[in-house]
């Protein structure tokens, strides 16, 4: 579920309370104290309950130097590291359990469904099933157990974006799924993952049909709806149920934002911060608020809160650097990014993004590159990382950086085709044609449905004068099913318009055959039809660019058509459209 819910206990006995109190007393100042192991385990599983996993390893530490030989810590160690996304050590950690000579002091049930989310998270899908089956089918579950054998399975299916077997399995076993509000949760947001809304809606109404008091499935629910009044219902209902359920807060907040009342959700925000003082989220949000409004000096105010109330939180350390950008105070963005550092190595990418924006504001283009260098160093399999990194350096017009930063992730992914097209289109920029053309003929061989590098080789056939081929190419490009470049539909205009390309018509009906949703793809075909006199579909087609965006779609529209001004019936469709525009 994307608002997960915190299933930690809201109340603590006064023997839990003095327990927490004695271990966090004893870290503040510096102590060291004895607990033994079933303390221990208390300690870890409060932290662990409420998802602060690095309190909980933590605490680990200390039970591992406590009880370096007790099999039931290392056994919460495993569980914790599957769900700190370091799946390979709990693996590690499960592999020696289960051969240890201690087994059976161990809880297998516990062993084995933490083998299976790590499993699931390594990309061992089928053995994990294997073995959800297995203890599904034991008859020694009951059905607790049997839920949460379902639970950990779906959760870690849904972490690696397995949405589609996430239903399959879910719908096999429907008896369970009826009965059980969390997994109903669990099929809808799988559900809204596949865009499949209607039936996201109907399992989010069955989940809280059946447990009406959990605010995570009334949030789940308001994030889903069209209807804002009814949304802000259920945001309301769930923050009725738990006052300090943050996620609620977050997105009314984020609604009331999108429907212009920021006023509102500022407060809004301001009031579950105070509820909430401990919760990151909430802050985060309200430095995104201040910093959209160019309010700096109240973000700043923010993030030393949230630093405040957790100074281990590295997070708040990276954003109070990014608003000390805004404000140039350089060196204090510096220093705030090397404390998040300190706090968690593991940020190394993020605090690497944060400095290099510091660096570009400060004019210093080789830290900056150095910067992003880093961080795909730490990251090299992040493909879609090296893409926005490129992106910016292309828009800059500082090609032969682009190319370097893409031709440094091809050799750790050298089957990427988006990294060949890349690399096509900046050599095609530099002038290196001959490159452009075969670094495009390599990626369309890994990805036949690349439209952007048939696009590509379209455009430098056409340029050599091999019209055949450019005709060949852009057939391809127009026809992709997994997307449709807008460089192809402005290639088809030239070709059908400017250049007078007779076979080019044919592929008009591929290009309307496209299933594109794109304001300026919809006016290169209106364009095309005015040009062929297809007054009914150039109509149809300017209708659906002016109901993505009516202004700039007009602008692009009467550039590439100024004689349309003059048609009665294109006229009668721009006063339609400006007129609404005016009353939204």
């Amino acid at each position: 579920m994307k608002n997960k819910k915190n299933f930690g206990k809201d109340f603590l006995s006064s023997e839990e309370e003095s327990l927490i109190f004695r271990y966090e007393e004893m870290l503040a100042q510096g102590r060291s104290g004895y607990f033994d192991v079933s303390e221990c385990e208390e300690i870890i599983d409060y932290y662990g309950d409420r998802q602060e996993i690095k309190k909980a390893l933590q605490a680990v530490e200390l039970a591992e130097k406590l009880h370096p030989q007790s099999p039931s810590i290392q056994l919460i160690k495993a569980s914790l590291y599957a769900f700190d996304n370091k799946p390979r050590k709990a693996l590690d950690i499960i592999s020696r359990l289960e051969q240890s000579e201690a087994a059976y002091e161990i809880d297998m049930f516990r062993l084995k469904i933490s083998k299976i989310f790590a499993l699931i998270l390594v990309g061992k899908i089928k053995p994990a099933l294997a073995l959800q089956r297995e203890l599904l089918d034991s008859g020694a579950l009951d059905s607790t157990e049997a839920e949460q054998v379902l639970i950990i399975a779906t959760n870690g299916l849904l972490e690696k974006g397995e949405f589609e077997e996430v239903i399959r399995i879910l719908q096999s076993f429907e008896d369970k799924i009826q009965r059980s509000s969390i997994l109903l949760g669990y099929m809808g947001y799988a559900f809204a993952e596949l865009a499949e809304l209607d039936k996201a809606e109907a399992c989010y109404r069955k989940g809280v049909a059946q447990n009406p008091f959990d605010p995570a499935l009334w949030c789940d629910l308001a994030d889903l709806l069209d209807n804002a009044d009814e949304a802000i219902a259920a945001y309301d209902y769930a923050l009725l149920l738990d006052e300090k359920f943050v996620a609620a807060y977050c997105g009314k907040a984020e609604l009331l934002g999108e429907l212009g009342r920021t006023e509102e959700a500022e407060k809004l925000l301001l009031k579950g911060a105070e509820i909430c003082p401990y919760d990151t989220d909430i802050y985060d949000m309200l430095v995104d608020h201040y910093e959209e409004k160019q309010d700096y000096e109240s973000a700043i105010a923010c993030c030393r809160k949230m630093i405040t109330e957790d100074p281990r939180h590295p997070s708040g350390w990276l954003a109070l650097a990014s608003m000390y950008t805004h404000i140039e105070k350089y060196d204090d963005a510096l220093e705030a990014c090397d404390t998040a550092m300190r706090l968690d190595d593991d940020i190394v990418v993020s605090v690497c993004e944060v400095k290099a924006s510091i660096y570009m504001a400060m004019g210093l283009p080789e830290k900056e590159l150095e910067m992003h260098l880093t961080m795909l160093q730490h990251d090299v399999h992040d493909v879609a990382m090296v893409h926005e990194i490129g992106a910016l350096y292309e828009s800059r017009d500082e090609y032969d950086v682009a190319y370097r930063i893409y031709a440094a992730a091809l050799v750790v992914n050298p089957k990427e085709a988006s990294l060949f097209a890349k690399l096509a289109f900046v050599m095609d920029v530099m002038d290196e044609s001959d490159m452009a053309y075969r670094y495009a003929l390599c990626a369309v061989e890994l990805d036949e449905q690349s439209s952007f590098a048939w696009t590509l080789l379209a455009s430098l056939e056409g340029r050599w004068g091999k019209q055949k081929k450019m005709l060949t190419s852009l057939k391809n490009a127009l026809t992709c099913k997994k997307e449709c470049c807008i460089g192809a539909f402005v290639m088809l205009y030239e070709a059908v318009v400017r250049n007078k390309i007779p076979k080019a018509l044919s592929l008009v009906e591929h290009a309307e055959n496209a299933s594109v949703e794109h304001p300026v793809i919809h006016c290169y075909m209106a364009a095309l039809f005015f040009s062929l006199s297809d007054i009914p579909k150039c109509l149809s087609w300017l209708e659906k660019a002016l109901e993505l965006d009516v202004e700039d779609s007009l602008r692009l529209f009467f550039k590439l058509c100024p004689d349309a001004k003059k048609n009665s019936a294109v006229k009668k469709l721009r006063s339609e459209y400006l007129k609404a525009n005016k009353n939204q």
